[in-house]
């Protein structure tokens, strides 16, 4: 039975290996032989088409997958299509601009095209740091210095003081009704909940670390984990409903209800 698998599996793999090599030679061929003719074409879409091709021959093309290619190739087609006409538009209106506004025009685009480039410097920036942070996090980068149970505790404290944080601004934002700055706390929780779902993903890269310092100390981190995941997710379900009511200019609370409410913080968050 195990010879049977491993002989059905070798042939599987001279099979793969085959259909690459027609599908790199065909694609090769058509290629070189519409550039000879200095016809346009594009490389990524004759390679594309071809491995399409050799699949639906194979009869790789089965009943479950069949929708999910036809729908591959119309949205790259779709996307061509789409390029072009929002080249075409833009380029339109920025003609249509500048001849119309002259020097002042060229001025006002290019202060335009200044600030775009600052704001995607901004946001490539910040995605980097939040990178940064998800690879200490996943315990990827150790330096000799800290410890990887030290980097743990140290996540885990952090997100927990940030949950307490988020909690009492809740409470105070809700006791003033002020939706903008719920607004920005519903940001913060869904950060939040990306960042425990995060920690919790990529627990495995942790564990394996763990495992020079402590074997034991491995399953109470993933019970943390899974704690911290909850919390998070009650969070949610307190901030969200809280900016609905808010946002829906629902009647406030009374003073009694939000006394009520700072006493639980105070009983469970500030005293513990």
């Amino acid at each position: 039975m195990v010879h049977h698998f491993f002989l059905v599996l070798s042939l599987e793999v001279r099979f793969d290996l085959v259909r690459a090599s027609v599908n790199l030679t065909v694609a090769s061929i058509l290629i070189a032989f519409a550039t000879s003719l200095k016809l346009p074409l594009s490389t990524t879409y004759v390679t594309f088409m071809v491995a399409m091709g050799t699949s639906l021959a194979d009869g790789a093309w089965g009943r479950e997958s069949a929708v999910y290619r036809i729908t591959g190739v119309i949205s790259i087609i779709g996307g061509w299509f789409l390029t072009a006409i929002t080249a075409f538009t833009v380029a339109f209106i920025f003609a249509n601009i500048i001849n119309a506004g002259g020097n002042i025009a060229i001025i006002a685009l290019l202060a335009f095209a200044v600030f775009i480039i600052i704001k995607t410097k901004k946001i490539h920036k910040k995605r980097q740091e939040n990178e940064q942070e998800k690879v200490l996090e996943n315990g990827k980068e150790i330096s000799e210095e800290t410890p990887i149970l030290e980097k743990c505790s140290i996540s885990v404290e952090k997100t927990l003081k940030n949950l307490i944080k988020i909690y009492s601004n809740i409470l105070e934002s809700l006791k003033n009704e002020d939706r903008k700055e719920l607004k920005k706390i519903q940001k913060e929780v869904d950060k939040l909940n990306s960042k425990s779902k995060n920690l919790k993903d990529n627990v495995h890269n942790t564990i394996k670390l763990l495992e020079n310092e402590s074997i034991e100390t491995g399953h109470y981190y993933v019970q943390v984990l899974d704690f911290l995941r909850e919390i998070a997710h009650c969070i949610n379900f307190i901030s969200l409903p809280v900016l609905k009511h808010i946002e829906n200019k629902h009647k406030g609370f009374l003073k009694e209800q939000i006394d009520e409410l700072y006493e639980i913080d105070r009983k469970y968050f500030i005293e513990n």
